[in-house]
Parts: C-alpha cells; structure tokens; sequence
C-alpha cells in the first residue's frame, strides 16, 4: 500500500481547513512570500503589522494564521525534500482534502519558485534530497599478516547508485558510492537496517 505524502493528523486537517478559507485571490501571493522565506528560517514571513491584516482580512485569530503559515511552510518542505513534482504535489494535496484552487496554487508556485528554493538550501547544506536508486555487491577475499602468519580475510564491497533528483529532472545528477566492509561492519550495518525496517513496519 502506497503512503500518501501527508498524513491526515489533527492539526494538518485544521489547516488544510484554513487553506480552504483562505481567499483564493490572495492565496498564491501568501505561498510566494513563504516559499520565499523557507530558505531563512529564522525570518518571519510577514511582519508584525502584515499578519495583524491578514488576520484582519482572512477573519482568522493569531493562532490560526500562525498554523496557515507554518503548514504552508511545511507542505513545501516536504516537497522540497522529496524533490515533488509540481503536478504531484497538487495531486497529493487534493488527496489530503485542499480544494482544487489552492493545490493548484501550491503547484504553480512551486513550479515557478522550487528550483530556486532548493538550490539556495542545498548551499546552505540544509536539504540533501539524495536517493538510493541501486545497489550492488561483491565478495572479496583479501590476506591480512600478523606476526608472520597469513590469515584469509573476507569482505563485502558495497557499491550504491546515488542520484540527485529536481522538480524539473526526476533523475537528476547520478553517482555511485563504494563502501568496503568487513563482518563486524557488515552485521552492525544490518542490525542498523533491521531497526529501520521495524520502525517503518511500525508506521504502516
């Protein structure tokens, strides 16, 4: 079973709610002023007198503004991470319950502002959408020498396909990454895999 890209909680439901309220003329000038700042996240988006008219606009309190902004932040986070295709991330958020006009306006926004956005943290080494795409191994028999005495010494070379997708380019900048591991390496890796298997089976 396929996962959607955003979970249905409490607090993403009461803001695909606000998103929904949000006056469809204004909403894609807000998306752009935060997809604008995400890059600074110490930033605020708006100043204090920007949110005390929006509020004022949209008829919406303090904190419901607050979770617009933070959510609309976090959709395009996500969407960053996961290098989400414009198309897709409209077609995630009509799953999450966002009417047709604002996921349409968070696709667009992100077509136009994405790369840019992903460019600028990539930079700053605050986003690294890299993926496994392959993998491959072989087993090799090497000699170590100890007080004279040669000992056969197995080991495993890991060889994994990497590559960098976009918005624009699924398949992005390809490379591979080798990684030579002994038994003791190689169990502590799978142990290390094991648990990541139970915490997403834990998630399903």
């Amino acid at each position: 079973m396929r996962h959607r890209q955003f979970s249905s909680t409490k607090r993403f439901t009461a803001a695909v709610a606000l998103i929904n309220e949000t006056p469809n003329d204004r909403f894609p000038h807000l998306l752009s002023r935060v997809l604008g700042q995400l890059h600074a996240k110490a930033e605020r988006v708006f100043s204090a007198e920007e949110e005390a008219a929006l509020c004022e606009l949209f008829g919406f309190s303090d904190e419901q503004l607050e979770l617009l902004l933070s959510s609309c932040s976090f959709i395009f986070e996500q969407a960053a991470y996961l290098a989400t295709a414009p198309a897709k991330l409209g077609d995630e958020l009509l799953k999450a319950g966002v009417e047709e006009e604002p996921a349409t306006a968070f696709g667009e926004v992100w077509q136009e502002e994405g790369a840019k956005l992903m460019e600028r943290l990539r930079d700053r080494a605050v986003l690294a959408p890299t993926r496994l795409s392959g993998v491959d191994w072989q087993l090799c028999i090497g000699t170590a020498s100890s007080d004279g005495l040669t000992a056969q010494q197995p080991h495993a070379i890991l060889q994994l396909e990497l590559n960098t997708p976009t918005p624009q380019d699924a398949e992005g900048e390809k490379r591979s990454l080798q990684m030579q591991l002994d038994r003791p390496k190689m169990q502590e890796l799978l142990g290390k895999l094991d648990a990541i298997q139970g915490s997403l089976d834990g998630l399903s």
